[in-house]
């Protein structure tokens, strides 16, 4: 039982220990409950992962099934940052900004919420008028803030009281000129 082992760590010794643990664990084939608060290095480090809530379990599965089919909003937001977009299910299709998207089958027609991850936002130009395969939210954002942490950008934008965050590539936030206002 491992509870928070790397917590007082510094990013880069963390990463070292990830990889250190890792091998260990498959060297030596042992089970081992690894308690984590840190997202990465839980998906880094196991074979199965637990997301609990409140004192209970919200998800189990391997590290991509949890990442890649979240069943409660609490497991997507859980996975690090997201935005949340209001929609309408209807006819077995969320309806989000200019397009429609199939839903699971039963899903429950009415209102609700669609997660998109920040490195599924495209950005592009107010004024390119090419039509869009991806969804095309009405109304031009305004960048808030703009962040680059080596090879990818993060770009907070605001839309109207919407706050949407994107992770884009470095080369892509220049090409584009994005700058805050």
């Amino acid at each position: 039982m491992l509870d928070e082992p790397f917590g007082a760590l510094d990013a880069k010794v963390r990463i070292e220990l990830r990889r250190w643990l890792r091998e260990l664990h498959d060297a030596t084939g042992l089970t081992t409950v690894f308690v984590t608060h840190d997202q990465e290095e839980a998906l880094a480090l196991a074979d199965r992962v637990a997301i609990m809530s409140g004192g209970r379990i919200e998800q189990v599965g391997t590290p991509t099934e949890i990442y890649e089919d979240p069943r409660t909003p609490f497991v997507y937001d859980f996975l690090g940052r997201t935005n949340a977009f209001d929609c309408v299910v209807a006819d077995g299709h969320a309806q989000l900004g200019d397009k429609a998207f199939p839903v699971e089958e039963g899903m429950a027609e009415g209102p609700a919420v669609a997660f998109v991850r920040p490195h599924d936002v495209m950005l592009r130009q107010v004024d390119d008028t090419e039509p869009s395969a991806d969804a095309t939210l009405p109304g031009a954002a305004n960048v808030r803030l703009v962040t680059v942490l080596g090879p990818k950008a993060w770009v907070e934008l605001s839309l109207g009281a919407q706050v949407i965050a994107a992770e884009i590539g470095r080369e892509a936030a220049t090409e584009l000129a994005i700058a805050a206002g």
